[in-house]
């Protein structure tokens, strides 16, 4: 087998995929939302969906108009996994029976000392 990265080694490192600003309503707003209970499960997921639409809309408005808004917590939420620091992509080992080393599954560059 050739090596992609030639005379590279391979380790695992974090890498963030995703990364967004999230902001929760405060808890009295979850209850704010009609809860009908002859409301089917699609309408009643639909009320709640509209409901954080509109608190959304009136934050954005905050945002502009410098209200008060009663907001819970604003936090990152960030994703990541680990990935292989030569080519980036997501971590994966494989074994060479042959020459009895770890090498990224990807780009195949040697990982020194296995596991």
């Amino acid at each position: 087998m050739e090596l992609i990265t030639q005379g590279k080694v391979a380790k695992s490192v974090k890498k963030y995929v995703e990364a967004k600003v999230v902001i929760e309503p405060h808890r009295s707003f979850h209850r704010s939302w009609a809860y009908n209970p002859n409301d089917s499960v699609e309408e009643q997921s639909k009320k709640e969906v509209e409901y954080y639409r509109e608190w959304a809309d009136e934050l954005k408005d905050f945002f502009r108009d410098h209200r008060s808004q009663d907001v819970n917590d604003v936090y990152v939420d960030v994703t990541e996994i680990n990935a292989c620091n030569q080519c980036g992509e997501a971590w994966e080992e494989a074994y060479d029976e042959d020459n009895k080393e770890y090498y990224c599954a990807c780009c195949g560059a040697h990982i020194r000392d296995g596991k």
